[in-house]
Formats: C-alpha cells, sequence, structure tokens
C-alpha cells in the first residue's frame, strides 16, 4: 500500500512538470523568445523541477537558457550582468513560492525592470492571494508584459490539474498608479495558453506625453491665423484693389499667399503697404526656421552611426546571426580540443547546426557581405577580401569580435645557453629598428577604415519620400473633387436664374 501510495504521488508530480514544461514551452514559442532566464530556489522543495524542465527545454528550446539561484549571495551580481547585456526578446521566468520572493522583486522593481524588454511569465502556486500582494506593492509598468499562472484543481474533474492565468499590468507607482490583474481564463486540454490577449485597461487618470508638446503646435496655428487675419485686413482697407471682391482678398491674397509662405514658395501678390511686407518678412523668416529646425533633426538622426553591440562572444551567440568558419584542419582541431565553455557553446549553438559551417574564404566573406553571418578567419588575408569587395558603407558596418585568445611567442632556448642574451638582445634591436613593424606591414594587410567623409551620396527610393506623393494625390484629387463642385454649383446657379427670370408678354430679341 505504501509503494503504491509512493507511486501515486510520483506519478501526479511527474504530470504536473509535465504541464508545466508544456506551458512553458508554448510560452516561448507563442513570444518568439531567443534567450531564457531562469530564477530558481532549486534547494528548496518548491523548485526542485528546475533542473529535469531545464534538461527538457535544451532538446526543444534552441535559444540561450541561462540559471540563476535566487538563495546565493552573488545573485544580485549575476541579475545585474544579465539584465545589463542587450539580448533581443529575453523571458524570464520565477516562482513565487521561494523564499525571500520579497527581496527578488523589490531588487527587480528598484531597477525598474519590468517593462516591455522581458517576458515574464511568473508561477504563484496555489496562492492567489499571497502572489496578488507581492505584486501589488511592486513598480510594474504600463507596458510590462507579465503572465502569471496559479495552479488550480478542476471542480468537474477533480484529479485533473489545470492553470489560471492573469495578465498584470500596471500605472506609474510614484504618482500613485496601481497594479491590475486581468483574469485570462482557464488552460485546456486543447491549449495550455489562451490565445486571445486582452486590452490594456485604462490609465487611471494619468496622460502619456507625446514627443513634442501640444502647445508647439497649438502656438503655431495660432500664429498662421493671426497672419491670415492681418494679411487679410491689409488687403481689405487697401484702396488700390478695391475692385477685387472680399473673397478674393480673403483666399487668394491672405490664406493662399500663407501657405505659400509657408512652404518656402514666396507672396505672389504686389504689395505697397508697409505693414503687409513686414508681415511678410517675419512670416518668411518663422518658416524658415522651422523648416531649418525640422530638416536638422531629420539629417542629424540619420547621421547617428548605429551602435555596435556584439563586441564579445556571449553576445555573438545570443544575436541571430548564423556563423561559418574557414574550412581549414587547425580550426577543426582548435573546437575538437578547447575546452573553453564559450568556444563550445559556439560551435555546438551557431557553427554544427549551420549547413555552411566550415566554408572557403571567398565565400565567407560573401555570406558576410549578405548579412546576417558572421565568419571567422585570418585576418591577414580576410581583410584584403573585404577592401576589393565590400563598399564604404559596408566596412563602416563591420564588426570584429576575437575567437582565439592571444599567446606569447617565445625562442625555445637550452637552460643555460649563452646565446640567451644574444637573442635577446638582437630581438630588442629589430623591435626599435622598426624591421619587425615593416615586415608585419608588408605581409598582413591593413584593418580596413571606415572613411566618414566620403563623397558616396546615399540613393533615396521611392518609399522614403513616398509621402510626399501621396500629399501630391490627395491634393489633386481634392482639387478635381472641388472643380467638379464649382461646376455644378455654376450649372444650379445659371439654371435657378433662368428659371427665376420673368419675361414679359411681347418681348422681343432685337438682332
Amino acid at each position: 500500500m505504501k509503494s503504491l501510495l509512493t507511486w501515486m504521488v510520483f506519478s501526479l508530480l511527474a504530470c504536473g512538470q509535465c504541464s508545466r514544461l508544456h506551458l512553458i514551452e508554448q510560452f516561448l514559442q507563442q513570444r518568439s523568445i531567443n534567450t531564457l532566464l531562469l530564477l530558481h530556489c532549486v534547494q528548496e522543495t518548491v523548485d526542485q523541477d528546475v533542473v529535469r524542465i531545464s534538461k527538457a527545454l535544451r532538446q526543444s528550446f534552441r535559444g540561450s537558457i541561462y540559471h540563476i539561484d535566487v538563495t546565493k549571495n552573488h545573485f544580485h551580481q549575476q541579475l545585474r550582468w544579465h539584465m545589463y547585456c542587450e539580448r533581443y526578446k529575453t523571458a524570464v521566468i520565477y516562482n513565487l513560492e521561494c523564499s525571500g520572493t520579497e527581496a527578488v522583486l523589490d531588487r527587480l522593481s528598484e531597477k525598474a525592470y519590468f517593462n516591455a524588454s522581458f517576458q515574464w511569465l511568473m508561477f504563484g502556486g496555489q496562492s492567489l492571494e499571497l502572489a496578488t500582494t507581492l505584486l501589488s506593492q511592486q513598480n510594474i509598468n504600463y507596458d510590462t508584459k507579465m503572465l502569471l499562472v496559479f495552479e488550480s484543481v478542476d471542480p468537474e474533474k477533480q484529479r485533473e490539474q489545470r492553470y489560471e492565468f492573469y495578465d498584470v499590468s500596471g500605472t506609474v507607482k510614484r504618482r500613485g498608479g496601481k497594479v491590475i490583474f486581468t483574469p485570462l481564463g482557464f488552460s485546456t486540454p486543447e491549449n495550455v495558453l489562451p490565445t486571445i490577449v486582452p486590452q490594456k485597461p485604462d490609465l487611471k487618470g494619468i496622460v502619456l506625453w507625446t514627443v513634442v508638446s501640444m502647445m508647439l503646435w497649438i502656438a503655431v496655428a495660432v500664429i498662421l491665423i493671426s497672419i491670415v487675419l492681418i494679411l487679410a485686413l491689409s488687403a481689405i482697407c487697401n484702396r488700390e484693389i478695391q475692385r477685387a471682391s472680399y473673397n478674393d482678398l480673403i483666399v487668394d491674397h491672405s490664406l493662399l499667399g500663407t501657405i505659400a509662405m509657408l512652404c518656402q514658395q514666396g507672396f505672389h501678390a504686389s504689395t505697397t503697404v508697409c505693414s503687409t511686407k513686414t508681415v511678410i518678412i517675419v512670416m518668411m523668416g518663422f518658416s524658415f526656421l522651422l523648416l531649418q529646425f525640422y530638416s536638422i533633426f531629420i539629417v542629424g538622426y540619420q547621421l547617428i552611426s548605429p551602435p555596435k553591440t556584439i563586441n564579445t562572444l556571449e553576445k555573438l551567440i545570443d544575436s541571430s546571426l548564423k556563423m561559418a568558419v574557414e574550412n581549414l584542419s587547425y580550426q577543426h582541431d582548435f573546437f575538437a580540443r578547447t575546452t573553453e565553455p564559450v568556444a563550445l557553446r559556439l560551435y555546438n549553438e551557431k557553427i554544427a547546426p549551420n549547413k555552411y559551417g566550415f566554408v572557403n574564404v571567398s565565400f565567407g566573406i560573401q555570406l558576410v557581405k549578405q548579412g546576417g553571418y558572421a565568419f571567422h578567419c585570418d585576418t591577414a588575408y580576410g581583410y584584403t577580401h573585404v577592401l576589393e569587395t565590400f563598399e564604404e558603407q559596408q566596412i563602416c558596418e563591420l564588426q570584429e569580435v576575437q575567437l582565439y585568445p592571444q599567446r606569447a611567442v617565445q625562442v625555445p632556448m637550452a637552460k643555460g645557453s649563452l646565446l640567451r642574451e644574444l637573442f635577446k638582445l638582437n630581438l630588442q634591436l629589430l623591435k626599435e629598428y622598426g624591421l619587425i613593424a615593416y615586415h608585419h606591414a608588408k605581409t598582413f594587410a591593413p584593418k580596413p577604415k571606415c572613411i566618414r567623409n566620403s563623397n558616396k551620396v546615399e540613393p533615396i527610393y521611392l518609399t522614403d519620400v513616398r509621402f510626399a506623393f501621396k500629399l501630391l494625390g490627395t491634393g489633386i484629387a481634392a482639387s478635381i473633387v472641388i472643380l467638379v463642385l464649382e461646376l455644378v454649383y455654376v450649372r444650379l446657379r445659371r439654371w435657378y436664374y433662368f428659371r427665376s427670370l420673368v419675361i414679359p408678354e411681347g418681348f422681343v430679341w432685337i438682332d
């Protein structure tokens, strides 16, 4: 009986672990995760299944998996290092039943890690009240993507375990914001995770500011309306254009003239009044400064160099780049003999699964030029291929990471040999006279330099200026519609005039 009870308990635990593993796999697949960070307390009974889950995930998950024990002393240093590294689509999984959870959540909240940069999966066990109380005290941003999971038993099927899901979001804590728990439903045998993502609730009175203040646009609109009114008033009061109607003065002289000056097209009408000339000069200067600030903002954004974040082998492994290696015997021998964990991970995750894992130099350089690839070769001739095939902009986008560690080159000598001082002195003289640098520069190709002051003009494609064509097409369509309406209006007005015209009897047209 005791053995049967033990087998039943083990079966239930294994089933629970399989369900949690299936849930994590669907979570990683649904969110397209590339890097997984497991915060665990493996020494405690509530989280002992993390070892089995991690081993199973290495078979199904192709991304990187990192483990951090929250009960260790170096937890804060490891957490800061992993959170600081720039990774794309990182998921963090944590069991809220671990001891010291409050201190862990306070640390995450203090560093403002609850944001859209990470995907969070929290297991709350069976205590809904405890988990919601802990999370309600944290600084959770509005854009946080957090899924809270609780274990429960189906009341209709007492032996079947199910999960209850909550979407966790919040507003600004320092402004009196609150954490909101939105129920998503329960797991089903067909789909463990809910497929419908609820809409975010309101901000509870908190206003999100735009990049440019609304007062700026209001000020520009007020200035334009004021100039239109001033030009219209000046044109009406001018005695030289009494033959023009008020409609022509307001629309043609003031409104269209203001739009023309705003678009740097000048003022089309002739002016003799000093007030009108002053307004035109001020408006031209205002539109010129507005256009200059707008153009400088766009040009400055285009001149910003893209950041080069892949500067270590760890970041290269975590990136989405594929990798190839020059097909040489000592390359194969290095990966077969090396004991460095980073090099082994690089080979197992990037090189071995790749179809073009080992290729020649010319083909590898072409893969890098096409994009999405990293290639390892000797820089003595690799730089030559880059200079011959790459363009100047492509050279500026290149990044370099060293795979082989640098080793000191030594001259083997017999112990107590009299030639030791002779070699030492002559090698020093070769270095001082510049012969080593000369032969190095003659034998090895220099590293390609990024020429920022190049005269090469970047092409502008149609998609880059599509908004201008859309605006032009909209204006043409609007003008055609207005022309049709004007023609219809003139016809109707003429028809109504002739219809209301009374012709007296005996009226005869005289040629």
